[in-house]
């Protein structure tokens, strides 16, 4: 998701839809997006179809590619967000980037 600077959505873009366990994710692809709307901040989530709102090892290092690549264009990685048919973790909320 897309952000100005008052924190309005400007705008929503599918990176990618995975398989049953996994799915890729081209850091490029949602910096050129984020630049193209003008963002100024950034809300990143997937789904858990399995139901864990449980943060994976990749959840975390993917979080950190994206904040990381993310900083260089002025643009801030409020929080990843993971949903689930039970609820939702937040990644921001649980310090885990």
């Amino acid at each position: 998701m897309a952000l100005n600077r008052a924190n309005r959505l400007i705008g929503i873009f599918k990176v990618s839809e995975g398989g049953i366990a996994a799915t890729i994710v081209d850091i490029r692809i949602v910096v050129k997006f984020l630049i193209d709307v003008q963002a100024s901040y950034a809300i990143i989530c997937h789904n858990h179809p399995s139901g864990a709102l449980l943060v994976s090892k990749p959840d975390i290092a993917v979080t950190k590619k994206v904040k990381s690549a993310l900083k260089l264009f002025d643009i801030l990685l409020q929080d990843h967000i993971i949903i689930t048919m039970n609820g939702f973790y937040s990644m921001l909320e649980n310090n885990d980037f």
